[in-house]
């Protein structure tokens, strides 16, 4: 995968991962985003395959790998004058689900566990 025209971003990676919460650590540059996008369906390779859980990553797969993986980019747009609340609401809402009560009890449980560490805006 190029980076830049004639500038490889990831050549000859292969990477077996088993289940859990992992975090992508390197210099700037080495591939840490191209490979994310990619493992995450937001791009595909140009040359070579990868795979999740068996399903090589192409079209035809992308909704049965996009409900196996949770991605945080390091940069995402939330708005910045919702509240943490506002902001999970409309995740929900934008995703078909509405605001369930047990995520409302989860965190109410944060919020009374953890109210002196919060930002004032709820």
């Amino acid at each position: 995968m190029e980076y830049k025209k004639g500038v490889k971003s990831l050549d000859h990676v292969n990477l077996n991962i088993d289940h859990g919460i992992y975090g992508l650590l390197g210099e700037n540059g080495a591939g840490k985003t191209t490979l994310m996008k990619i493992l995450v369906t937001l791009l595909t390779p140009t040359s070579g395959t990868a795979e999740i859980n068996g399903l090589t990553v192409e079209p035809k797969n992308f909704e049965t790998i996009k409900k196996q993986i949770g991605y945080l980019p390091q940069e995402f747009g939330l708005y910045p004058n919702l509240t943490v609340r506002e902001s999970l609401e409309y995740v929900g809402i934008m995703s078909g689900v509405q605001f369930m009560k047990s995520l409302q009890s989860k965190m109410f449980i944060l919020w009374t566990e953890r109210s002196a560490t919060l930002p004032e805006r709820w």
